[in-house]
C-alpha cells in the first residue's frame, strides 16, 4: 500500500477466504461467499458511522492481534459460517465437506470445539490437509490468492489516482477508522473481481479436492510444480502432519514402547502441531498498522516465542545495508513458530506489484520462495525475523 506514514510492517487485518466448488453467474460473486476479514482490536469501540461505511458483502471480525486464534475460529463459525454453509443445501445423509490448512483453531487436536460447531451448526465435517503442502493440493493457493491480490491493487490504484483520494491517502490527518472503511472496499472489490473470472470447479479438481472413491477424476488431477506423481489409498490415511503411513505410524509405536518413549513423541507430536499456517487466512500488513481501533498508538508485540535454536546463532544486529542481507541464513516467524530459510534477493521490479520491495525467501519445507518485507523495526529474537548463523 502507498505510505502515509514511518512504515512498521505490524500486522492489522487478516483475510479468511472461504471457497465453494461452483460457478453459477446468476449468483453474487459467481456463487462464493462472502469474504470475511479480521481487524486489529477488539471492536467494543467501533462507531456506527464507520460499520455503516463498510461494504456491504464483507463480513468484519475483530481480535486483538487480528489473528485466527481458537476462539477467533470458533467465532467464524457461529457468526460467519452457519449464514455461508448452510443445513438446508444438504439432502438427508449428505455432510458438507471443509478441507481446512494445519492452522492450530482449525485442528481437532488443538481446537476440538471448531469441528463440533461446524457440524452441529453446518453439517459440516472438517478435513486439515497435509502440512507443509497447501502450495500444491490448496486451492486458495492455486492462483486464487494471487488473483485476488491483483484485483485489490488494481482497486486500490484506481482510487488513488483521484487527486482528492491521493491527497488523503499521503496525509497526516487519515484515522484508523477510515483505513478500515476503504479496506473492506478495496479488498471486497477485488475479490468479487477475482470470482468472475476464477473457473473454481476446474481447479478443485487440479489441486484433488474434488477426489472420487471409484477414482474417476484423477485423470484432472494437476498439482502445481509436480509434472508427475503418484498416490494410492493408503496414501488417504497418511497422519496429516507427519506424514507418516498408517504402517510406518505402528512400527513407531512398537518401538517407542520398547524403548518407553511414548511420552516424549506424544509431546513432540504436539509441538509440532500448527505447522501450517494456511494460506486461506491471509495476513495483511500496512504501513501504520501499529494504530489501536481508535487510531490511537499500541505497544502490543506480535504473538509467539522468542526465537532460540539449538543450530543457530542469532545476529544481535543486521548489517546495515540489505543488500548485505542476501544469501543470508534468516529466522522468520510466523504464528505457529519460528522457521530458518536463506535469503535469495530483493525484488526490483515485479510483474506482481505486490512484491516490489520484499526480500524474496527460500525455506527447506516448499519450492515456493515467500516474500517478507524485513522491516528493520521488526528485526530481533523477540520480534519478527532474525539472521542467523550455525553454531
Amino acid at each position: 500500500m502507498a505510505s502515509n506514514g514511518s512504515a512498521d510492517g505490524h500486522r492489522i487485518a487478516t483475510l479468511q477466504v472461504l471457497l465453494r466448488n461452483v460457478y453459477d453467474p446468476a449468483l453474487p460473486r459467481n456463487g462464493q461467499p462472502r469474504l470475511c476479514i479480521c481487524f486489529k482490536g477488539t471492536g467494543v469501540r467501533i462507531s456506527s458511522d464507520e460499520k455503516e461505511q463498510y461494504r456491504d458483502d464483507v463480513f468484519v471480525m475483530w481480535q486483538p492481534k487480528a489473528w485466527y486464534d481458537a476462539k477467533t475460529c470458533n467465532n467464524w463459525v457461529v457468526e460467519y459460517a452457519v449464514d455461508e454453509i448452510l443445513k438446508l443445501d444438504l439432502e438427508r445423509g449428505q455432510r458438507h465437506l471443509i478441507l481446512c490448512d494445519n492452522l492450530g483453531g482449525q485442528t481437532k487436536k488443538q481446537n476440538p470445539k471448531f469441528a463440533k460447531l461446524l457440524l452441529e451448526r453446518c453439517g459440516a465435517d472438517v478435513w486439515n490437509l497435509l502440512a507443509g503442502c497447501t502450495d500444491e493440493i490448496q486451492v486458495v493457493d492455486a492462483g486464487f490468492g494471487g488473483l485476488s491480490k491483483w484485483h485489490t491493487q488494481e482497486v486500490q490504484m484506481e482510487w488513488l489516482h483521484i487527486d482528492d483520494n491521493w491527497a488523503e491517502w499521503t496525509g497526516a490527518n487519515l484515522s484508523a477508522s477510515r483505513k478500515r472503511v476503504l479496506m473492506t472496499h478495496w479488498y471486497g472489490e477485488g475479490y468479487a473481481r477475482a470470482c468472475q473470472s476464477f473457473d473454481f470447479p476446474k481447479v478443485f479438481d487440479q489441486c484433488g479436492s474434488n477426489l472420487t472413491a471409484d477414482g474417476s477424476g484423477d485423470k484432472d488431477i494437476k498439482l502445481q510444480g509436480l509434472d508427475k506423481f503418484s498416490f494410492e489409498l493408503a496414501d488417504a490415511q497418511r497422519d496429516p502432519l507427519t506424514g507418516e503411513s498408517a504402517t510406518e505410524a505402528a512400527v513407531v509405536n512398537n518401538e517407542n514402547a520398547v524403548i518407553d518413549s511414548g511420552n516424549a513423541a506424544a509431546e513432540n507430536a504436539e509441538n509440532a502441531e500448527d505447522s501450517d499456517a494456511g494460506s486461506e487466512v491471509e495476513e495483511l500488513s500496512e504501513n501504520d498498522g501499529s494504530e489501536s481501533e481508535d487510531g490511537g498508538a499500541t505497544t502490543d508485540d506480535e504473538e509467539g516465542e522468542p526465537y532460540a535454536d539449538d543450530m543457530y546463532n542469532a545476529i544481535e544486529t543486521p548489517p546495515t545495508s540489505d543488500s548485505d542481507w542476501i544469501e543470508k541464513a534468516v529466522a522468520h516467524r510466523w504464528e505457529e513458530g519460528w522457521y530458518v530459510g536463506k535469503i535469495v534477493r530483493k525484488v526490483g521490479m515485479s510483474v506482481n506489484a505486490a512484491q516490489n520491495g520484499k526480500f524474496a525467501c527460500k525455506y527447506p519445507d516448499t519450492h515456493r520462495e515467500q516474500f517478507h518485507d524485513l522491516f528493520v523495526d521488526d528485526y530481533g529474537v523477540k520480534k519478527m525475523w532474525v539472521l542467523v548463523t550455525r553454531k
